[in-house]
């Protein structure tokens, strides 16, 4: 019976990794029933700790908090330290995600002391590498390289290919967020160069993905467009349709960039059709944004806002802060240029709430020139320059280049 829940575990493990997060949950409830009925506490704890995981991918994010809190409990109650581990790792993701930084790092904290414990350093490392995303999001780049620095370390001590080419695939990220395009595309070769070696087609896809990004932010369109297209075959190999829907959407982004609204919004609705079919709620709010950002840039401003108000009300039903925090941005953008400057100024005043309260300090920055313009519009210009002021001294603060239109905004207000 053991033999036989394992292996139809390890089949929902398979589906969960293509994106096939339905499916996977679905079976999931079925080991789990079989489970509780054989009085196996380990296969129970693991069934639950993975529809956990397919929830949080489907944006149910409360219901996946629930699920691994009950799969910890039990792996407390046989004493499956290395469980705890696991199931302090994916609460801080998941606080992670929703922008409950101090919450996630807490949980984080807790899995590495358990790792320590254990001796388990794939464990630490894995933590490291998280606690560097923290800190990444919170735009204390040089505290995240030193965690994933350390995370870095303990996987080429241990011969860890893979999490080594997910740390190059970080390290990338933090330049390229500094505008450090040279040194960021090294990272991203280095972690494709072992994904190739691996055969991991799936990190491969995702370094294809974030050359094409970088690509883009240098105006090389062409190129960007065929590192995502590369990206998406591979998704499509490997029936990964939740890769696809990404990949779509990255293709969406830079169709908008280019100017071609039109096929921008074929992309995003297809992206949107296949998040929705999987449940992936999360994904669904960032098509339903960025739709928004199309409708709003061919001036169908009504649209654009019924969209964004869509994509809002799933990040407040979720919790996911960061989520509400750019859709508030984009729509007070909007209701701006509708001459709606005090509803403006209320959803732009919520957007940097909500980034201060995680500290998001990139995004707060950008938050705060768009509070600019709205105030200009009003004739604040006193608290306009203070604003501005403001976010450059926030980019200046993390190292990450000031906008120029935002400095070149500040001296004309200061003539």
């Amino acid at each position: 019976m053991t033999t036989n829940l394992a292996n139809r575990l390890k089949a929902a493990v398979g589906l969960l990794a293509k994106g096939e997060t339905t499916a996977s949950y679905r079976a999931l409830q079925t080991i789990l029933g079989a489970a509780r009925e054989a009085g196996d506490a380990g296969i129970e704890a693991t069934a639950l700790h993975l529809m956990g995981v397919a929830a949080h991918d489907q944006g149910r994010i409360d219901e996946a908090r629930m699920l691994i809190e009950n799969s910890l409990f039990l792996k407390q109650r046989i004493g499956d330290l290395r469980g705890e581990t696991a199931s302090y790792h994916q609460l801080g993701i998941i606080a992670q995600d929703q922008g409950r930084y101090a919450e996630a790092e807490a949980n984080f904290q807790r899995s590495l002391a358990v790792a320590e414990q254990l001796g388990d350093q794939h464990a630490q490392a894995s933590t490291y590498h998280q606690l560097g995303i923290i800190a990444q999001d919170q735009g204390r780049h040089a505290e995240a390289e030193a965690y994933f620095q350390r995370s870095l370390a303990v996987a080429e001590q241990l011969g860890d290919q893979p999490a080594q080419a997910s740390t190059y695939h970080q390290l990338g990220i933090i330049a390229q967020d500094q505008g450090r395009y040279a040194e960021a595309e090294a990272y991203f070769q280095r972690s494709l160069a072992v994904a190739e070696q691996l055969g991991d087609r799936r990190a491969q896809a995702s370094t294809y993905h974030q050359l094409g990004i970088i690509a883009q932010d240098q105006g090389r369109y062409a190129e960007a467009e065929a590192y995502f297209q590369r990206s998406l075959g591979v998704a499509e190999q490997l029936g990964d349709r939740r890769a696809r829907a990404s990949s779509l959407h990255q293709l969406g982004g830079l169709a908008q960039v280019r100017g071609d609204l039109e096929h921008a919004l074929v992309l995003y609705r297809e992206s949107l059709r296949i998040d929705e079919e999987l449940g992936n709620i999360q994904g669904t709010a960032v098509s339903f944004n960025n739709l928004g950002l199309v409708y709003q840039g061919v001036g169908e401003r009504e649209k654009a806002l019924q969209m964004y108000k869509e994509s809002l009300a799933i990040c407040r039903s979720i919790g996911d802060r960061r989520g509400a925090s750019s859709t508030l941005s984009n729509m007070g953008t909007a209701l701006a240029k509708m001459g709606r400057l005090d509803d403006a100024a209320a959803a732009l005043h919520e957007s940097v709430s909500l980034l201060t309260e995680m500290g998001d300090t990139p995004s707060l920055g950008y938050a705060r020139i768009s509070e600019a313009l709205v105030l200009i519009e009003k004739h604040e210009v006193e608290k306009a320059r203070e604003k501005l002021g403001e976010a450059i001294a926030l980019f200046q603060r993390i190292g990450l280049k000031v906008p120029a239109h935002a400095q070149q905004l500040l001296t004309e207000l200061s003539q």
